[in-house]
């Protein structure tokens, strides 16, 4: 899957991210990368740092939004 090591280390690490609380972190493989006030500083520190290989951006919040989709396919 797409990014599983960032979203572990994510959730390994927001325990010690929450006085960022509404900051983004950026990481990249198991590694914090940095921790920033916007979304746009975070995505362009990504490029800096990483390139383009994978890395996340993902606001630091002390609940996780949690999104369903489901499709009904009518034949």
């Amino acid at each position: 899957m797409t990014l599983e090591t960032e979203l572990l280390a994510y959730r390994r690490l927001r325990p010690t991210l929450l006085d960022r609380t509404g900051a983004f972190a950026l990481v990249s493989g198991d590694c914090l990368l940095g921790v920033y006030e916007t979304y746009d500083e975070a995505l362009s520190a990504g490029y800096r740092k990483v390139g383009l290989r994978p890395f996340l951006v993902k606001r630091i919040a002390v609940g996780e939004d949690t999104c369903f989709m489901c499709c009904d396919i009518v034949a």
